[in-house]
């Protein structure tokens, strides 16, 4: 799958590039410092998905796929965000993005999300006529909204439906799965989902009584009590289970146990 990256910040290009470089699953097609050149530049590569940061000096993230989106309906869009905000959300999605991401972003949940998006691309890069879409047209002024309220509720549907989400999480994935492909960050499992955060915290207090946050690290205490015990190394533990280093590793580990790792390491002597 053929990725662009749209951002006027050199060093998360770069950052981008280098994630998408590692792994098998995507190729760096080009990447774009702002939104003037995306517009003229991704139609002549056709590429399968772009990862769009919303904040730019020319033209918005959400108004570049706006754009995009009428000119190649096929083209997946993940939204890059520096704040959580549901009304950036909420425009978003309405302009066609399929997924968001809270920076900063690790390597493990930029992927996750990207697999989540790929995992859903159309079957081929037509438009509803059955043609590949033509060059991008010079900008024109639109109406708005962009969707009708019939063409919009659907979408609505699928971001706001608190019950319908939490019934597809429990068929297509256990709620632990899901946490570790989202590298335990709540962001990327919300965008995984495709809900607001604030959603997501909604419905974890509804079937869990806690938070999306806390959550997350009990599972990750947990799973690193079995690590441990399975013989792994605190740094190997940490960097398996998305700790930052091994010292918040050990850190989470006495506050969750009270006790250090090496107390639960096979034939672990405390003489």
């Amino acid at each position: 799958m053929r990725v662009v990256v749209v951002d006027d910040d050199e060093d998360a290009r770069l950052c981008f590039r280098d994630i998408l470089q590692s792994t098998g699953d995507f190729m760096f097609a080009k990447d774009f410092s702002n939104a003037t050149e995306a517009l003229a530049g991704i139609p002549c590569l056709q590429p399968d998905l772009a990862v769009m940061d919303i904040c730019m000096p020319d033209l918005n993230g959400i108004e570049c796929t706006k754009r995009l989106k009428r000119a190649m309906p096929g083209l997946k869009i993940v939204i890059l965000t520096g704040t959580h905000d549901e009304d950036l959300e909420r425009r978003s999605l309405q302009a066609g993005a399929d997924a968001y991401l809270t920076k900063p972003v690790t390597a493990d949940q930029c992927l996750a999300t990207l697999r989540f998006v790929a995992a859903h691309k159309t079957e081929t890069g037509q438009n509803s006529q059955g043609t590949r879409p033509e060059p991008f047209p010079a900008p024109q002024p639109e109406p708005r909204p962009s969707f009708s309220p019939q063409e919009f509720q659907p979408k609505k549907a699928l971001w706001k439906g608190l019950n319908k989400m939490g019934g597809r999480l429990s068929k297509i994935v256990e709620w632990e799965q899901l946490g570790r492909r989202a590298g335990f960050s709540p962001s990327t499992m919300a965008a995984l989902c495709h809900v607001s955060r604030r959603q997501l915290e909604r419905l974890f207090n509804q079937q869990f009584q806690t938070t999306p946050g806390c959550w997350l690290r009990a599972l990750q205490c947990r799973l690193a009590k079995e690590l441990v015990s399975q013989g792994y190394s605190n740094k190997a533990a940490a960097a398996e289970l998305k700790f930052a280093n091994e010292s918040h590793f050990c850190r989470e580990f006495k506050k969750a146990f009270g006790v250090p790792p090496q107390t639960f390491a096979p034939g672990w002597n405390p003489a």
